[in-house]
């Protein structure tokens, strides 16, 4: 449903007449639906039509507009936190990239063909401690 379908039947719910609404089911076959003040409609012989739009009464389409209301403003907030998160690893992958030509360059540097990474990952530790303290 589009925001301008939403906007049109929530104000033509509170433009309605308000509720309780209920089905007057007549053995005469002149079914209605009705407040306890007043008819709002006569659905003819179809009690099934008179259940369901006493049912769907204001109060109900109103409550139903707030969940979708509210379901997507939960669907925004997770998107955006969506977004962050790919942001952060986008960054964090071109972090990556860094530290890996930074690797590769030191290698090379010093002519050292081994694994650089557990003494590298043993120095990030170090680091890590001291910065703790």
């Amino acid at each position: 449903m589009t925001q301008e379908q939403i906007n049109e039947l929530r104000q033509l719910a509170q433009a309605a007449t308000p509720g309780p609404w209920r089905a007057a089911i007549s053995s005469s076959m002149v079914n209605r639906v009705c407040t306890t003040l007043e008819t709002v409609c006569e659905t003819g012989k179809n009690i099934d039509d008179a259940l369901y739009i006493a049912a769907a009464n204001p109060a109900a389409i109103l409550t139903l507009i707030a969940e979708i209301d509210s379901l997507r403003d939960q669907v925004n907030g997770l998107t955006g936190e969506i977004e962050a998160a790919e942001k952060t690893l986008r960054q964090s992958r071109a972090n990556d990239r860094e530290a890996m030509s930074w690797i590769a360059d030191c290698k090379e540097a010093t002519g050292y063909h081994g694994s650089l990474m557990p003494s590298f990952v043993e120095y990030l530790r170090d680091l890590k401690q001291r910065a703790d303290k």
